[in-house]
């Protein structure tokens, strides 16, 4: 490799990507193969399902991709294409010609593809299909033969410096429709001679220390979680999987073995949530209400990105290693092989038969965990690599000098640090590599007051001009997380508000019946130099880009319009990227300065040492049970009443008028259960100090936060 890295170029690519390799994609009839696959990133043109004429082709090549079949399932496929193989036993005999038959059924064999989910993927103990299942030395080799075709097809197709090709696959975990999967990419050629699978281990520790262990993890392989959306509250959740909370040790290797996270698929969006971010008004972008399976712990923060990094920031403040710090990706999780087909006004579905005509679409049948009309074409990878081959692209992802974007290929450049210039030149690439670090990365020591930022973005040629470019922070304090979003550029002559601060709307030229718009508004470029108003040295944040378009006709408008109906809500969009942040780690000096200027930082070991010990648990019925308490949390200064009445029923009164009403348990080790105003279980320690009551959330890594005391 060569080069200074201001002469990095961005470069675009699908990191999750399904053919008909993947059984659940053959059941319902897909075309494509991964050599098929392969072609389609390169721009030829191929078809969606078997038998079909309707022929896809991208309006511009990938510049790399990876072919990431479920392993789950590489054996089956191995039994179904083995010409003259059968099963000894009569009843998988007829299962596997029924596989067989389905991926040239006329419709596919939709419940036979739920029932292959629901066996080797959704249940929390999966098993193979019955037809290679108990077939050790036949298993194996069908296993290690459909194995080595994945490498020999992302060999074939590599052309180094023109298109990237890496050898991958994805470890499918969805316990009980919990979706923890991760996309495994290795950085060449020499890998495993099979892969792990969710059917092999149900634990995802598991799965780095084979990573480790036999994929010559970090510098060969990494792993990419996606659609933390439809993780149940589980993505982001500090515990081991048995439900031990996490230590030092997970810290380390998750945040090794996991550089990067899938921020946008066809699944919808995971940056965050409108019930998580009150205050961020393009929150609600390409959300899933989604079934039964996945809309349980929808809005817990541990499904979504922003809050996953929030709370990795909490837990380095009390581990002293970030466990979620994550770089971000796009990708497209597309079971057609089509990899890259993100553009709304042509989209081709998701799955092949349910999703792929408009009617179906529109229709909403697909999945049954969730409408087809809830779905999106999916994201893309952006990296800054110094050449397009299989090093520089995989350096890249394992630095996070990557961005992921909802489809559009939007270029952002990100940079921070002490002495940046203020203003945006022509050359400030060079001095955001040369005085500072680019997305991805933490800051060096810190020799200013308050950070600096050079940022700016190019619209995609093909799409829409850009409306606005925003700065997302995120910081903890005392073990309470926090966020807020500044507009830093934008276009036209709009100012902020002067009583909220809010930048006005950027206007909206889609015609929703023509499903069409103009580009008379918004801008072709933007850029911003700007320094951290709300700085504080002694607390941990991380800063990441959020560049924005004008609104763009939804691609169920342009479905609507073929079939002339009526288009349904959201009509328009407007498409995005997101930089991978940028971390702050206090110095201890700072962390130390900042908690001796300030009153009231309490810890629960400070109290511990010094022989103060919580309330028991009939301390704690006395002291909340049938009273009104004040609530005063020490951190942001909010109060609140509480009261607990007998029946294990407590009324919360919020300032100025909300009231809540919900169920406490006190438990036998000395803890108050209950639910936060966001609905996520919560405990608290309760102890008595100096004259006060104090209490300390569990989440909140060991601080006791809150003032508490009956109301008399």
């Amino acid at each position: 490799m060569s080069g200074e890295a201001s002469h990095r170029d961005a470069y675009f690519g699908d990191l999750h990507v399904h053919t008909a390799y993947s059984l659940d994609a053959f059941l319902v009839g897909a075309a494509n193969n991964p050599d098929a696959a392969y072609e389609f990133g390169k721009g030829e043109a191929k078809p969606l399902v078997v038998g079909s004429e309707q022929m896809m082709r991208l309006t511009a090549p990938l510049d790399f991709m990876a072919v990431t079949d479920h392993s789950e399932w590489l054996a089956e496929m191995g039994a179904i294409l083995e010409p003259g193989f059968e099963a000894a036993d009569e009843e998988a005999q007829r299962l596997l010609a029924i596989h067989r038959a389905a991926n040239t059924a006329p419709e596919g064999d939709y419940p036979h593809t739920i029932q292959v989910l629901t066996r080797g993927m959704l249940s929390p103990a999966p098993v193979h299909e019955a037809y290679v299942a108990g077939d050790d030395e036949g298993f194996g080799r069908r296993m290690r033969s459909m194995w080595a075709y994945m490498i020999e097809t992302a060999n074939k197709h590599y052309e180094p410096g023109r298109f990237t090709t890496f050898v991958g696959y994805e470890w499918s975990a969805t316990p009980n429709g919990a979706n923890l999967h991760r996309c495994v990419i290795f950085k060449g050629d020499e890998v495993p001679d099979m892969p792990l699978s969710y059917i092999d281990t149900t634990n995802p520790e598991d799965l780095w220390q084979w990573m480790e262990e036999v994929g010559g993890a970090p510098e060969h392989v990494l792993a990419i979680p996606h659609n933390a959306n439809t993780s149940q509250g589980l993505m982001f959740l500090p515990l081991y999987h048995d439900g031990r909370p996490i230590d030092t040790a997970y810290a380390e290797k998750r945040s090794l073995m996991e550089p990067l996270t899938e921020i946008h698929q066809i699944k919808g969006n995971s940056e965050t949530n409108p019930a998580l971010a009150l205050n961020d008004e393009f929150a609600d972008f390409e959300q899933i209400a989604g079934g039964s399976e996945w809309s349980v712990g929808a809005a817990s923060p541990h499904s979504f990105v922003r809050s996953g990094l929030k709370e990795g920031l909490r837990q380095a403040d009390k581990l002293g290693v970030n466990p979620f710090k994550y770089g971000f990706v796009g990708s497209t999780d597309t079971h057609t092989g089509t990899p890259g087909d993100t553009e709304e006004h042509d989209w081709s579905g998701h799955f092949p038969h349910t999703d792929t005509t408009p009617e179906s679409r529109l229709a909403g049948g697909a999945e049954e965990i969730m409408p087809a009309v809830e779905e999106n074409p999916g994201g893309l990878a952006g990296v800054w690599a110094d050449e397009n081959t299989r090093e520089g692209i995989f350096e890249a992802l394992r630095r996070r000098e990557t961005f992921g974007t909802s489809g559009v290929r939007i270029r952002p450049r990100f940079f921070g640090g002490w002495s940046l210039p203020d203003t945006v030149t022509s050359d400030f690439v060079e001095a955001g590599y040369r005085d500072g670090v680019p997305m991805g990365s933490d800051f060096p020591e810190r020799t200013s007051d308050a950070p600096r930022f050079l940022v700016s973005a190019l619209k995609d040629p093909i799409s829409a001009n850009l409306d606005r470019i925003q700065i997302v922070k995120g910081w903890v304090d005392r073990g309470q997380v926090f966020e807020k979003i500044y507009d830093v550029a934008w276009s036209g002559d709009r100012e902020p508000n002067p009583g909220d601060g809010k930048l006005p709307a950027v206007g909206n030229t889609v015609n929703v019946a023509d499903a069409s718009y103009t580009n008379d508004i918004g801008a072709p470029e933007l850029s911003a130099a700007w320094v951290d108003p709300e700085f504080a040295p002694g607390l941990r944040a991380f800063y990441y880009g959020r560049i924005i378009e004008i609104p763009t006709p939804r691609w169920s408008t342009y479905d609507a319009k073929r079939l002339g109906v009526a288009a349904p809500e959201p009509a328009s969009i407007q498409e995005r990227a997101w930089t991978s942040p940028i971390w702050y780690v206090p110095s201890e000096a700072d962390r130390a300065a900042a908690d001796a200027a300030r009153e009231g930082t309490i810890r629960v070991a400070d109290l511990e040492a010094r022989g103060i010990d919580a309330m028991t648990e009939d301390e704690l019925r006395t002291f909340v049970v049938g009273n009104t308490l004040s609530v005063v949390n020490m951190v942001t200064g909010e109060e609140g009443l509480v009261s607990f009445l007998d029946d294990g029923v407590q009324t919360i009164t919020v300032p100025p008028h909300r009231v809540i009403r919900q169920d406490y348990e006190i438990s036998g080790d000395g803890r108050l259960h209950q639910h936060s105003i966001k609905g996520l279980p919560v405990s608290f320690r309760v102890f008595e100090v100096d004259g006060r009551h104090l209490a300390a959330r569990d989440d909140e890594v060991g601080y006791c936060n809150y003032v508490i005391e009956i109301v008399t």
